[in-house]
């Protein structure tokens, strides 16, 4: 299963060990992922080895707010952000969060299962803050359901994108609303 989904992701695995009781190594190597913007690429998709191709910066100026709890998927999500240009401040708790709304943000991007304040009572607390209370504000979950999305919605979340994050799908999302 592992192999599988590594090589899905175009990884590579492999494993050793000196024998029996003496434990393994088990080492997964995954290519750092740029996306062919290209107008003349047939997949939103295709893995690029050199991010020098890249046409365009997206989201070049942009002033992003990630609040994400899990340290490895806020710098996999700041990466491909700062990739495209954007000016990414990412923030692990909410209440920090709350205390940076002193400055203006393009785009706010929160998690909502995070530990000290979900990220329902994040949107609530932080739309009272005047500089940023019409920022626009995107949930990121792994909570994908109808329900889950409409509830995002009707506390004010613009929009809702579900976890493992869709690189294309966020940077459109995040367009949409800039």
């Amino acid at each position: 299963l592992c192999k599988k989904l590594t090589e899905l992701h175009g990884g590579e695995i492999s494993i050793h060990s000196e024998g029996y009781g003496r434990g393994a190594e088990v080492k997964i190597k995954f290519p750092i992922a740029t996306l062919d913007i290209s107008a003349n690429s047939n997949s939103s998709d295709r893995i690029l080895s050199d991010e020098s191709e890249l046409e365009e910066k997206r989201l070049e100026g942009v002033k992003i707010m990630l609040l994400e709890d899990t340290r490895e998927a806020a710098r996999f999500v700041m990466r491909l952000l700062e990739r495209e240009g954007a000016e990414v401040l990412w923030v692990n708790h909410a209440y920090d969060a709350l205390k940076q709304l002193y400055q203006k943000f393009d785009i706010v991007l929160s998690d909502i299962g995070l530990p000290d304040m979900d990220g329902i009572e994040f949107i609530k607390e932080a739309k009272k803050n005047e500089l940023n209370r019409e920022t626009p504000f995107i949930a990121l979950s792994a909570y994908g359901s109808e329900d889950e999305i409409n509830l995002t919605r009707e506390c004010g979340f613009i929009d809702h994108v579900v976890k493992p994050v869709s690189f294309e799908d966020l940077i459109k999302t995040i367009r949409k609303h800039v």
